[in-house]
């Protein structure tokens, strides 16, 4: 297996992170400096509430600020809003988002949102796919066949409960790995991810 399908960059942190949990768009390697992604912080740390949207009620109570204020946090343009958060708070938050895909405790708990979803418990009961887009390619005898392509790959039931705890044992490591090791078998043998653009998971 090659170091690639091991390796973790915050792209890859943030797109298996996303893909598995059902939260594209999300920032779970923030730094210190520049603009803040608010609304991806928000979105890895506390995922999104029942009628689809952000999970305002929830971050506000963690965070100790009213829901009206996350609310202007990530409020349209030509909108009342506050451009950022307080430094404390800003720092909360940037925690908060970054442990959500980094700590088996934060990655255990967004799951849990994922299987008691409909979605999650269609997967779990029927299996489904994964399609990856990336730099991805066999490699045999010495030579190496990676370029940029989409692959689809099958998953049954046990297959998606395997790839879950994977994941949530130990991150996109543990995904890459288990990933890698799935593609060999179900689709060429000596498969690698180089790199992963993007993923979607569903039936």
């Amino acid at each position: 297996m090659a170091g690639g399908a091991q390796s973790s960059d915050p792209k890859r942190r943030a797109t298996v992170f996303g893909a598995l949990t059902g939260r594209p768009g999300v920032a779970v390697t923030p730094k210190a400096g520049g603009r803040p992604d608010l609304k991806g912080m928000l979105l890895a740390a506390y995922g999104l509430n029942r009628r689809g949207g952000l999970n305002t009620a929830t971050a506000a109570k963690d965070l100790g600020v009213t829901q009206r204020t996350v609310q202007r946090w990530v409020a349209s343009a030509g909108h009342q809003r506050i451009a950022a958060p307080k430094p404390d708070t800003l720092s909360a938050l940037m925690k908060k988002a970054r442990q959500a895909a980094t700590t088996q405790r934060g990655r255990k708990a967004a799951l849990a949102a994922v299987r008691a979803s409909k979605q999650g418990k269609a997967l779990a009961n029927h299996g489904g796919h994964i399609r990856i887009r990336g730099h991805q390619g066999p490699s045999a005898a010495g030579k190496t066949y990676k370029r940029d392509r989409e692959i689809r790959l099958e998953l049954s039931p046990s297959e998606v409960e395997a790839m879950w705890s994977a994941y949530e044992q130990g991150g996109d490591k543990a995904f890459s790995s288990w990933i890698t090791d799935h593609a060999d078998i179900q689709y060429v043998a000596g498969w690698e991810f180089e790199r992963i653009d993007e993923m979607h998971l569903g039936r």
